[in-house]
């Protein structure tokens, strides 16, 4: 069903008459409230006072809320009604489906699908015009005021409630009929879920939530709600307008930061706003009020607030992990080091911080393939980039016209049985069913103009969101067709560079081909390719991201012989160990089919450029000066990885447009508002711990590098052996350059801070501020004792070589 053109949003002549004779009508307007989107009712006769659901002297007739909206169009943006007790009608709201978690969205469609077919009654678009409102003639038993589907989104009630009026009325429902079968069918539907009354108080919650904070410690919390506190602490309370709209706010706010509900309910009831606040027009007093409506309002936040405080609340999961951290053994801490003796670790990817339906669709390719599930991971991240739109960007520093597309390059590296084609596919067969759909669609368009009679366009000029083993010419034409940008695939991504190196070794016009990539690997600019025998190919925004798979000993053999313009450090490398057998996965298909929609959502996306927060620009900038500066100090690393670390800052900024756009698909957020600081958090672990590691792993550890690990071991020993003889004690540069040959031989100051930079971000030290001095990570000298003994064997044989005993 399509909603209506909403530049006139408002027909109120198709309101139906008995509606309009009752004085039972208020103005709204659209209100920010602690970072939410709500719409309190206004007093038709004092537009600049709230109305109250309860209070009937602050509502109007139908022709007072008109005129008032009519004269206030600034300030006042539509009409609402008042559901009571003391009329026949019963409303429907069907909110934004976009607001409904990935896991509960084939349900509402079921559901919202029967009561449009089913109901004959009226029916209007909601001022947004993507969700509905239904009213008919009916009552619910049992005495309720209303019941709602928090999974779903929709909602029924009979009074205590406004809906929003609009006269957008959908298709012919334009009268009001009985519907009292209807409405005990569709209570029915609800699948037995209960009123506030019949469920019960709210339990407490430890999910993203604290329980154990004492009632200063959360009222201090509350100060990063400046307006909120302020009413909160209200000495003079709130009048009748703002109560009930401020009352809801508290519970919410206070219910995120903290999971106790007798805590919630006795901060609640003993705030100034509640014991202070004069009564309403019908005399109810306001604690009585909130005494009466507390358990209802609690469950409505909390319904709320979970699914948001899953992805955005990350920033408190981080505080604990740290908290938890801190207590952990010694051992523990020494087991996250890198182990520098060996052939770099790659981490597993941290799944448990994706969105949910993402992480279970990851978790559930990688037992059902037995594929790698940091690969699988990356498999369904390349998979957002790719349907993502390219030209949707992101400004990783405010004021400057760089800008940053979702089109990531990875590969998956491991040994032959690595199992890498399942991930690299399963990313593939996303983005070729999307590309299915624009097909079927374009041909469908066809075939309706040969029907008709008309010419039929000659070529197919649906968006490709993928393109395989394509030549450099068949890809330009393709990309000078749309605008969307595209994503290579390989299975094999070492054929791919060999051919490249190829061409750019050659003069003939082939040697474009490299160039062609380069290029659109910064997704920025447009690009003319030029062929004797094809002429001009002219494309407007040449933007591509790869991805593939490729043999440990493919990678060995020409990652020496690449030309150094920086192919192959553009891709992120994900190393992956041997293959696990596969398992039988019951749910794979919903998992997949759940993720699917949220691709769909981010599909959808309209090109945009969007901004990072001014604290998720404090951390662009971390990263870049951090990784900035590691790149240029030489001696410590390959030049290989230097140059791969190098472009860290736009991986960076890559990360956070992915996840952002994630949030968006799930409803956290509109696509469109700044990168929050939680998101750039998680992009930033995400580069320390993972990216790095895998890069460093696959560098330092695959292609080379064997005089920086030798420098690396040298140095690793002498931390050690400082931690042995100097327990608790930091360790100084000037200690280590005492101690190890090889550090005394670097000559760069700069490459030598660098080097215990690298070791920060291995888990082998820890800076101490103010101080030019590092805590050494308790325990490695335990854990890395056989690796001291071994060299100090080496050590004492040279030696005694040298003196002549041995």
């Amino acid at each position: 069903m399509t909603a209506p053109d909403h530049s006139e949003r408002f027909d109120f002549d198709n309101i139906p008459a008995e509606l309009r004779e009752r004085r039972q009508w208020v103005n709204w307007k659209a209100v920010e409230r602690d970072g939410q989107l709500t719409k309190p009712p206004l007093n038709p006769n004092a537009p600049s006072s709230f109305a109250d659901h309860g209070d009937p002297s602050t509502w109007g007739t139908f022709e007072q809320a008109v005129d008032t909206w009519r004269a206030n169009r600034s300030t006042v943006e539509g009409i609402g009604f008042v559901f009571t007790n003391d009329d026949p009608y019963f409303g429907i709201d069907i909110d934004d489906i976009a607001k409904v978690d990935l896991a509960f969205l084939n349900q509402r469609h079921a559901l919202e699908e029967e009561i449009l077919e089913t109901v004959e009654t009226y029916t209007e678009f909601s001022p947004s015009g993507k969700g509905y409102h239904i009213i008919g003639r009916g009552r619910l038993s049992n005495g309720l005021d209303g019941k709602r589907s928090p999974q779903t989104k929709i909602e029924v009630y009979q009074s205590r409630r406004y809906f929003t009026f609009t006269g957008n009325v959908v298709g012919k429902k334009a009268q009001i009929t009985d519907q009292q079968k209807f409405l005990d069918d569709f209570i029915a539907a609800f699948g037995g879920q209960q009123s506030a009354k019949e469920l019960g108080p709210v339990s407490d919650s430890v999910e993203y939530r604290r329980t154990d904070l004492p009632d200063t410690d959360v009222i201090l919390k509350l100060a990063i709600y400046p307006s909120l506190l302020a009413r909160f602490n209200a000495q003079t309370g709130c009048e009748p307008g703002a109560w009930s709209e401020t009352f809801m706010a508290i519970v919410a706010a206070i219910d995120r930061l903290t999971g106790s509900a007798t805590q919630v309910e006795r901060l609640v009831m003993n705030s100034p706003m509640v014991m202070k606040s004069p009564a309403s027009a019908s005399g109810e007093s306001r604690i009585a009020k909130a005494e009466r409506n507390f358990q209802h309002v609690y469950r409505q936040v909390r319904e709320g607030n979970t699914p948001m405080l899953r992805f955005v609340e990350h920033g408190r999961e981080q505080y604990e992990n740290i908290q938890r951290a801190n207590s952990q053994k010694d051992a523990e801490m020494a087991a996250n080091a890198v182990d520098i003796w060996q052939n770099a670790a790659a981490p597993e990817f941290p799944v448990n911080q994706l969105p949910p339906a993402m992480r279970a669709y990851v978790e559930s390719l990688s037992m059902s393939t037995g594929a790698d599930i940091s690969a699988c991971a990356m498999s369904a991240i390349m998979s957002i980039a790719g349907v993502l739109d390219h030209r949707i960007k992101v400004y990783p520093v405010e004021g400057s016209d760089h800008r940053v597309g979702p089109n990531l390059w990875a590969m998956i590296v491991g040994a032959v049985s690595a199992r890498k084609s399942a991930p690299v596919r399963a990313s593939m067969g996303f983005l070729r069913f999307f590309d299915i759909e624009d097909h079927k669609r374009l041909q469908a368009v066809h075939d309706e103009l040969r029907e008709k009679g008309a010419e039929v366009p000659k070529e197919d000029f649906s968006r490709r969101r993928i393109v395989k083993d394509a030549t450099s010419e068949a890809l330009c034409v393709i990309l000078s067709k749309q605008d969307q940008g595209t994503t290579g695939a390989r299975d094999e991504i070492a054929g791919w560079m060999g051919a490249l190196e190829k061409s750019a070794l050659s003069k003939t016009a082939a040697s474009q081909d490299r160039g062609i990539y380069l290029t659109g690997f910064d997704g920025e600019d447009d690009y003319e390719q030029v062929r004797i025998s094809r002429g001009s190919t002219f494309i407007p925004h040449l933007s591509i991201g790869m991805f593939g798979g490729i043999q440990l000993d493919k990678i060995r053999s020409i990652a020496k012989s690449l030309d150094d313009d920086g192919l192959l450090q553009r891709f992120i490398p994900i190393t992956v160990g041997r293959s696990r057998p596969s398992q039988r996965v019951l749910d794979f298909k919903q998992h997949r089919a759940n993720f699917l929609t949220m691709l769909r959502f981010m599909n959808d996306f309209p090109p945009c450029d969007i901004q990072l927060s001014a604290e998720a620009c404090s951390i662009y900038r971390e990263v870049e000066a951090d990784y900035l500066e590691m790149a240029e100090a030489g001696e410590t690393m390959s030049d290989a990885f230097a140059g791969w670390l190098g472009k860290t800052p736009r991986r960076f900024a890559q990360f956070c447009l992915i996840f952002h756009a994630a949030g968006a698909a799930a409803g956290c957020w509109e696509l469109t508002d700044p990168i929050r600081a939680d998101v750039a958090g998680f992009a930033r672990e995400l580069i320390d711990k993972f990216v790095f590691r895998h890069g460093y792993a696959f560098y330092e550890g695959l292609v080379g590098g064997d005089k920086q690990r030798s420098l690396h071991q040298a140095v690793a020993d002498c931390f050690l052996r400082w931690q042995r003889a100097n327990p608790d004690q930091p360790v100084e540069m000037r200690h280590v350059q005492q101690n190890c040959r090889a550090f005394r031989s670097m000559t760069d100051q700069n490459a030598r801070e660098e080097l215990f930079k690298f070791f920060v971000i291995s888990g082998w030290l820890t800076e101490i501020d103010g101080r030019k001095a590092w805590s050494i990570t308790p325990g490695l000298a335990d854990r890395f004792s056989a690796q001291m003994e071994a060299r100090a064997q080496q050590v004492a044989k040279i030696q005694a070589k040298i003196t002549g005993r041995a």
